[in-house]
């Protein structure tokens, strides 16, 4: 197993550096628990913390498993996070070390609620937790659910999310990363607001943390990657889908790849598109004493396959394809803009693109942002480029005998 090998790497030159310094505060290997996934739910006045640590027995170097689960989940609860991870020591054998961390979660009733702020307030300040973490929202769970999971490909649960994560951004326009200090950040900065990826279940929940999900090529339960978290300042108020979500990667300039799928120009059929690039840019002009607001996107990409009968050697039929690419990718910025104006939160960042480009307009404009947002004229011009249709100019589909 290919990350058991590398924790076991890491344990070793964990343990070769720890003999080597002499600081008094050093810490000998085997007196930590090496933490990897964490969340974070508000259960009455107090928070639960739920941390999964690696099982070094089933992920040695060497090791060929003696049938235990590869990971082992500690809860435990306290008036502050800080609390809740100290008071772990009444059951954790060793310290909790949270330096490869890879996953945070909170739980969508308490992100509603509770917020953000002071959940990552000790996750900010800790001296130990590197800023190369994900933070994920459960999405109508428990984040406790979450960390509780087993995972197939990857049987350390919390590298199978973050893993997924990363990939999922850069290949699919949907979803977002999101690290401590862009989080940080976007609670600080002025007419924008948090977005952060959800992750839902697919399945029957009891299924979730078993080890007989090992023995099966398909599953009963699993967690997804499922629509983006708006926050209003650090609370979370609403999502948005797979469309509005794109729309919003399309601004954000996050979409580093996709595949859509458009129809085929007058007539039955679908092709399916892959961005490979996209760049945007938020500008503000004054036309006839009013602001005006323009969202440009530059995008390309190719065509990667063809389900109907088009002639690809035709310029004019390049053309109107890109025409239609244009449109739906309009489309999904509208639908986010829309979702803008629904739910009064600034998730485009068009106030901090306005902070950013006129200060003194934006002085004027972001006590009452949400209501001066609504009034606004935003103009969406989107230029795409197709550059490759494949190996082969059309389809052998529309060669084939009847």
């Amino acid at each position: 197993m290919e990350m058991g090998r590398k924790l076991g790497i890491l344990l070793m030159l964990t343990a070769m550096v720890t003999l080597m310094t002499g600081c008094w505060d050093k810490m000998e290997i085997k007196q930590l628990v090496i933490a990897v996934g964490l969340g974070i739910d508000k259960v009455g006045n107090d928070y639960l913390v739920s941390v999964q640590v690696v099982n070094p027995n089933e992920l040695g170097v060497n090791s060929k498993g003696s049938g235990e689960a590869p990971v082992t989940v500690y809860k435990g609860t306290g008036k502050t996070v800080f609390e809740a991870i100290r008071k772990l020591t009444n059951t954790t054998p060793r310290k909790l070390y949270f330096s490869h961390l890879r996953i945070f979660v909170v739980g969508e009733e308490t992100a509603r609620r509770e917020g953000l702020g002071k959940i990552i307030e000790f996750v900010s300040r800790d001296h130990e937790l590197r800023a190369d973490f994900d933070i994920i929202v459960a999405k109508d769970l428990k984040a406790t659910t979450v960390i509780e999971s087993l995972s197939v490909i990857d049987k350390i649960p919390a590298q199978n999310l973050f893993s997924t994560l990363e990939l999922s951004s850069k290949q699919w326009a949907s979803t977002s990363t999101v690290k401590i200090d862009d989080l940080i950040d976007e609670l600080m900065t002025e007419g924008s607001s948090l977005v952060v990826t959800g992750v839902r279940l697919k399945g029957d929940k009891p299924e979730l943390n078993k080890k007989g999900i090992f023995e099966t090529t398909s599953p009963p339960a699993r967690l997804e990657y499922d629509g983006l978290a708006v926050f209003n300042k650090d609370k979370l108020i609403d999502w948005l889908d797979k469309d509005e979500s794109k729309g919003y990667n399309y601004v954000q300039n996050k979409v580093k790849g996709t595949v859509g799928t458009i129809r085929c120009p007058n007539q039955s059929g679908r092709l399916s598109i892959e961005v490979l690039d996209s760049k945007s840019d938020i500008h503000i002009r004054k036309e006839n004493e009013k602001q005006h607001l323009g969202i440009r996107i530059r995008a390309e990409g190719n065509i990667d396959e063809v389900q109907c009968e088009i002639d690809l050697m035709k310029p004019g039929e390049i053309s109107e394809l890109e025409q239609f690419i244009e449109e739906e990718i309009k489309s999904f910025i509208q639908k986010a803009l829309n979702k803008e104006y629904a739910i009064k939160a600034d998730l485009l960042g068009l106030g901090k693109r306005i902070h950013q480009l006129k200060p003194s307009l934006w002085k004027e404009l972001k006590q009452d942002w949400s209501n001066h947002l609504q009034e606004i004229p935003v103009e969406i011009n989107v230029d795409f480029k197709l550059r490759e249709t494949g190996k082969t100019k059309n389809s052998f589909l529309d060669k084939m005998k009847e």
